[in-house]
C-alpha cells in the first residue's frame, strides 16, 4: 500500500489501542464500583468518600509508590515490596475482631512493619491504641510520615527509620501489623524475632495480603483465629513458646 496509507493504518490501531485501554479501565472501575456497593453500602461509601476529602483537606499524601523511586539503597532494598496502605475501615475491621476477644489491646503498643507513608499509624492512633510505632527504612517514607501525622494533629505515633529485621517487638506489644512489607527473607528474620521476645500482655498479629502465611501456619506459637478471604488478611494471636518448653 502507499506509505500515506500504511499511516493512516498506524493511527488506526493506535486510537483502537487507545480506546481499548479506556474501555477496559472503564469497566474495572465499574467493576470496583459496584463490588464496594454492595460490601459497604451507600453510607459505607459515602464514609470512605470523606475521609478521602478529610485527608486531601490535610494535605496528606498516602499514595502507593514503589521503592525503587526513593532513590536510596538500603542494605534489604531488594527484599522490599512496594509501598501500600490498608484502608482505614480495612484494618478497623480486623482491630474490631480482636477487640471482641479482648478489649485490653489498646492499653499496649500498636506496631507496624514496613509503615510507609503512615495510613496505618494514623489509623491505629485513631483508634485509640496508648501508643503507636512504625518501622520503615526508606528514609524519604519516614519524612513524609511524619508530615502526613503532624498535619493530622496525631502525637503518640514514634516512627523508627531502621530495617525491620534489627528491630525486636516492645515488650509492650499487642497488636503487630504486617501488609505484606517483605519478602520471604526478611519476613522470616521478622517473625523469629517476635518469637525470641517475652510480652506483659497477649500479641495478635495482623497479617494483611498474607503472602508467607508458612511462616506462621509452620510455627506453633501462632494461633489463626480469623482469615478473610476476600481481603486476604489473616489474625494470629502469639503463644509464649519459650515459656511451653
Amino acid at each position: 500500500p502507499p506509505p500515506r496509507s500504511a499511516g493512516l493504518n498506524s493511527l488506526r490501531l493506535r486510537a483502537a489501542s487507545m480506546l481499548a485501554g479506556v474501555h477496559r479501565r472503564t469497566c474495572d472501575t465499574v467493576r470496583a464500583i459496584h463490588r464496594n456497593y454492595q460490601r459497604y453500602g451507600t453510607l459505607g461509601i459515602c464514609s470512605r468518600i470523606s475521609i478521602r476529602l478529610y485527608f486531601f483537606s490535610k494535605r496528606v499524601d498516602f499514595s502507593r509508590e514503589r521503592l525503587s523511586s526513593t532513590n536510596e539503597n538500603p542494605t534489604n532494598m531488594i527484599h522490599g515490596e512496594m509501598c501500600s496502605t490498608t484502608t482505614f475501615h480495612g484494618l478497623q475491621r480486623s482491630i474490631d475482631k480482636i477487640r471482641n476477644m479482648d478489649d485490653r489491646i489498646f492499653l499496649g503498643r500498636f506496631i507496624d512493619y514496613g509503615s510507609g507513608k503512615g495510613l496505618t499509624l494514623y489509623t491505629a492512633a485513631t483508634l485509640g491504641f496508648r501508643s503507636v510505632t512504625g518501622i520503615e527504612f526508606i528514609k524519604k517514607f519516614c519524612k513524609i510520615s511524619k508530615d502526613n501525622l503532624k498535619n493530622l494533629g496525631v502525637h503518640n505515633v514514634s516512627i523508627i527509620n531502621a530495617d525491620a529485621s534489627l528491630v525486636p517487638p516492645p515488650s509492650d506489644v499487642s497488636v503487630i501489623f504486617f501488609f505484606n512489607p517483605f519478602g520471604d527473607a526478611i519476613m522470616r528474620k521478622v517473625v523469629q524475632n517476635i518469637v525470641r521476645r517475652s510480652y506483659v500482655r497477649s500479641v495478635y498479629v495482623i497479617y494483611y495480603n498474607s503472602v508467607h502465611t508458612d511462616l506462621f501456619a509452620d510455627s506453633p506459637c501462632f494461633d489463626l483465629l480469623d482469615r478473610d478471604e476476600e481481603t486476604r488478611t489473616d489474625i494470629y494471636k502469639y503463644s509464649d513458646c519459650q515459656a511451653q518448653r
